[in-house]
């Protein structure tokens, strides 16, 4: 799937260099059944799937090149534009990540 061709133009890990490939430190798909009241799981769904792709990076260089990379190196990349017309409901770019259960908390 679209998707699962894109995590292919990645590198896992710390050590190389983001012009030749960006390197993650993790790469997720997550799917959920949207609920109709989201903090109860008895209200029943709404009849939409939620996906969530989440992709953490090893430095902002790796962001950028991400999307320099992405056209010349992910055959998926020219249907990208018609899918999120279709389905994109939010997209964030550059965050950091404050938390993660895999690491000591800040």
């Amino acid at each position: 799937t679209l998707c699962f061709t894109h995590r292919k133009t990645h590198v896992k890990g710390g050590s190389g260099d983001d012009a030749d490939a960006p390197r993650v430190t993790s790469f997720s798909i997550n799917k959920a059944i949207v609920l109709a009241s989201p903090l109860d799981p008895e209200s029943g769904d709404t009849g939409f799937i939620s996906y969530v792709m989440s992709e953490t990076y090893v430095s902002p260089s790796g962001i950028a090149n991400h999307f320099v990379k992405a056209p010349e190196h992910w055959t998926g990349f020219a249907e990208l534009p018609a899918k999120n017309e279709k389905y994109l409901l939010t997209i964030e770019v550059g965050t950091q990540v404050v938390a993660n259960m895999g690491e000591k908390m800040k």
